[in-house]
């Protein structure tokens, strides 16, 4: 390369070439020299816009030589000629690194037919006329439906009320933490009744104070994406969750329509249910139009989730749940009423529920 621009070799001696620059006055004299090993020039002549006693690589020759020291147009060139990792050649290795690692997370899963089946025991479960229904376990997703205002919330708080207080069902659903967390994140509220509605479920659990088992965040403030985000990052963080609960959905796109976001959406449900071991329970409304659940979301949802609960209002303060699609047995329907202090009126189920004494020290 240094030939090519003019340099004579005067002598070589192991590593080093040293040689003498184009237009000399003495053509034995030493401009500089060049180490083979390492591949560096080094000038002892401030001729051809070189620093004196400075190692330049065969691109920093090139970018003084060819682009009076622009080395940024040089790495173009250069680029542009085939020197130089390919972009293309990098994202290929990427991408065949998360081949592998999604492979090997894949082979983990093949099925040994002489292999005891661990068997997930229900911890949501619903009691009606002495019988006990299971209804889902860990690892599972689990979506409330119905129109606007048609008690979803209401039905959801009674079954996290149940999962904080677990001496007795509510709304006779049942949901045992296992000695594990729950985290409720509400979406949609405004400040006011997210509070209210986390207050009523304290309230109906009987515990009113701050407990290390339940948490509540608000995220209307926030973004769809970026909700999304929290909510991994607070999956992820926290070993010892036994169920998410996410009201609503759809607050976590921002088109429930687009089916790559929709896809998407229900990749990260599957995958937090699947690898953290949680029951994620959700809100979805349904459409007003033909009470379908609403959009390409509502669709995914109902083909990938567990079960499905279904709240209607017919009448003025008359309620009716209903289990359209279990992987268990679907349970009974039932209907309530509210009081006029908020609290739920029903046909309480004839449960013999060991209470269970709470202590907060306790790894709960």
């Amino acid at each position: 390369m240094m030939e090519h621009y003019g340099w004579t070799i005067v002598t070589k001696a192991g590593d080093f070439v040293r040689m003498n620059r184009p237009g000399a006055k003495h053509s034995k004299g030493i401009d500089g020299s060049v180490n083979i090993k390492d591949n560096y020039f080094y000038p002892f002549s401030t001729s051809g816009g070189f620093e004196v006693n400075r190692g330049y690589k065969p691109s920093a020759v090139y970018a003084i030589m060819e682009h009076g020291g622009d080395f940024k147009a040089a790495a173009r060139d250069l680029y542009a000629q085939g020197f130089g990792d390919r972009i293309e050649a990098q994202e290929a290795v990427k991408e065949q690194e998360q081949v592998d690692k999604l492979f090997l997370s894949m082979m983990n899963t093949k099925f040994d037919v002489t292999a005891e089946i661990e068997e997930q025991a229900p911890i949501l479960k619903f009691y009606q006329a002495g019988e006990e229904y299971p209804l889902a376990g860990r690892g599972m997703i689990g979506v409330l439906t119905g129109h606007e205002k048609s008690g979803k919330s209401f039905v959801l708080g009674n079954i996290c009320a149940s999962g904080v207080d677990f001496s007795a069902p509510y709304l006779n659903y049942s949901l045992d933490l296992q000695g594990g967390q729950m985290v409720y994140f509400d979406t949609e509220q405004s400040e006011t009744f997210y509070k209210l509605s986390q207050r009523r479920i304290h309230r109906w659990s009987g515990e009113m104070r701050n407990l290390e088992r339940y948490s509540a965040f608000a995220l209307r403030r926030f973004a769809p994406a970026e909700r999304l985000k929290l909510i991994e990052q607070y999956i992820y963080s926290n070993s010892r969750l036994t169920c998410v609960v996410i009201d609503g959905f759809v607050d976590l796109l921002t088109d429930y329509n687009n089916l790559g976001e929709v896809q998407a959406l229900i990749g990260h449900l599957l995958r937090w249910s699947d690898e953290r071991k949680v029951l994620v329970l959700g809100v979805l409304h349904l459409n007003k139009g033909d009470g379908k659940i609403r959009g390409h979301l509502g669709s995914e949802l109902k083909n990938k989730c567990d079960f499905i609960l279904n709240v209607s209002q017919p009448e003025d303060n008359q309620y009716i749940v209903m289990n359209p699609a279990s992987r268990y047995r679907r349970i009974p329907s039932m209907e309530f009423t509210r009081a006029t202090n908020g609290d739920p009126i029903y046909d309480r189920a004839q449960v013999s529920r060991q209470a269970v004494t709470v202590d907060e020290d306790l790894p709960f």
